[in-house]
């Protein structure tokens, strides 16, 4: 074994290991759940922001609900009397339209909220009991370690302020810096004391 002089190195997380957390909606920053330095897993919840924009974006949501069920209904008994001859095919294209124009709607809120940061029972629980709530949960999207926190609680946050950098450690990138005249004597596979 070939001992050299000492080299200058720097451990480096893979790029498809690191992940900056955004904010998902505007708001104020109520409390953060983890520290820099702390192992966190997916899905675990990091910090707790009060938006204004999903209580906008809830109540758009269950108005837009409200119309899709009636347009759905208006559509149906369209159906049902044109097939028995007493309403024009007119109507029933125009009470086609009106429910594809709030499907597509409805379809449209569901994903700016699930954006937003709410999850398939999240939108159920909003759809089924119609409670609005102020209070959005951000989750980390992987399990690993948080390397930095990019805000503080009180903190204002537009969407897309980043929150946190998190991630995974194994395995870790050493780049040593080696200079081009040590180059040729090095070759793939050479033992390196770190």
């Amino acid at each position: 074994v070939q001992h050299s002089t000492l080299l200058p190195a720097r451990v480096a997380v893979p790029n498809a290991q690191l992940q900056v957390i955004t904010a998902p909606q505007e708001g104020l920053v109520e409390v953060l759940l983890v520290a820099e330095g702390e192992r966190v897993h997916q899905g675990q919840p990091l910090v707790r922001i009060q938006s204004p924009r999903l209580l906008e974006l809830q109540s758009q949501y269950l108005e837009t609900l409200s119309r899709y069920t009636l347009a759905n209904s208006n559509y149906r008994r369209d159906q049902q009397l044109n097939k028995e001859g007493i309403i024009a095919e007119r109507r029933l294209l125009e009470s086609r339209a009106a429910f594809m124009e709030v499907s597509t709607s409805l379809a449209r809120l569901r994903r700016l909220l699930e954006i937003a940061g709410m999850d398939e029972p999240a939108l159920n629980d909003l759809q089924k009991r119609r409670e609005l709530s102020s209070t959005l949960i951000v989750r980390a999207p992987l399990d690993g370690v948080v390397l930095e926190q990019m805000v503080t609680a009180g903190n204002r946050v537009a969407a897309a302020d980043p929150l946190y950098r998190i991630a995974d450690l194994d395995p870790l990138w050493l780049e040593i810096h080696l200079p081009l005249e040590q180059l040729g004597a090095t070759a793939p596979g050479q033992p390196v004391l770190v």
